[in-house]
């Protein structure tokens, strides 16, 4: 039997486009108007937290993240910078797979601080990978701030994330769960 049934697959495909179109075609806008990387960050995050949550299952970020990539890549061939996103999405995959399913989108502060912090030290690891090998960033102070503005954009995505995951359960719009 697969790890990943279609449902699980159909939904890091979603929230994968999802990431991928607006990060290709909104994304580039915000960047032109602020210099800033909130908006990609914001947009990752997000897809990541749902897609975690809705499959329940660890490897659905990082399955999220490397269709992201290949989306992306196709909508905007010379985006390579995307791939520090993809990094991001493996490294939040397995940092939400250490804490485990119940602390991850848990309602109490600890798991509220916990996503957060993951949230933030992911996109700072997409910034650190953006701003070396694809912007040429060569000062270390330079790399700092620009992962700074990608861990901060990440912390926006993560508390947006985890709204939207309160919200659907205050609805009572829970993952399906299937017997097989």
């Amino acid at each position: 039997m697969a790890y990943f049934g279609i449902r699980d697959v159909t939904a890091a495909s979603m929230f994968a486009a999802f990431w991928a179109v607006l990060n290709a075609y909104v994304a580039p806008v915000f960047w032109a108007l602020t210099r800033t990387p909130f908006l990609c960050d914001i947009l990752a995050v997000t897809a990541l937290v749902l897609a975690a949550w809705w499959t329940g299952k660890r490897g659905a970020a990082a399955l999220t993240g490397l269709i992201a990539t290949m989306v992306t890549l196709a909508l905007m061939p010379s985006a390579l910078q995307f791939l520090g996103f993809t990094a991001a999405s493996v490294f939040f995959d397995l940092a939400t797979g250490l804490i485990g399913q119940r602390h991850r989108f848990g309602s109490d502060a600890a798991s509220a601080i916990s996503l957060l912090s993951i949230s933030a030290l992911s996109t700072g690891i997409a910034g650190l990978v953006i701003g070396i090998f694809f912007m040429g960033l060569s000062s270390t102070a330079a790399i700092a701030v620009f992962a700074g503005f990608h861990a901060a954009g990440g912390a926006m995505g993560g508390a947006l994330g985890l709204a939207l995951v309160n919200g659907l359960r205050a609805r009572r719009m829970l993952p399906a769960k299937v017997a097989a």
